[in-house]
């Protein structure tokens, strides 16, 4: 579901850690609708029964990171202290 969205917003999924997906997008408001298209996914789906809600958390933080190319695969990574403080933003949700 929340790849479904990314796709849709034009976001690219940098990694994922245990339940936690992170991405980037060109822009704020891009990142922005990402966050409420996923979420209005997660509470539309027909989840199979006895499931209770699920809690769900986004954190979104505005940076610019370094971009740059890994070497072996060739898919973009992303750096510095935009980067990290996503991560702790992320940490806090």
């Amino acid at each position: 579901l929340l790849r479904a969205a990314l796709d849709e917003c034009e976001g690219f999924e940098v990694e994922t850690a245990g339940d936690s997906l992170f991405a980037v997008f060109s822009s704020p408001r891009l990142a922005a609708k990402w966050a409420l298209a996923a979420r209005q996914a997660i509470e539309s789906h027909s989840w199979p029964a006895p499931l209770p809600p699920l809690r769900v958390r986004f954190g979104l933080h505005v940076g610019e990171p370094f971009v740059s190319r890994d070497a072996r695969t060739g898919t973009p990574t992303f750096r510095g202290p935009a980067t990290n403080r996503a991560a702790r933003v992320m940490g806090a949700a």
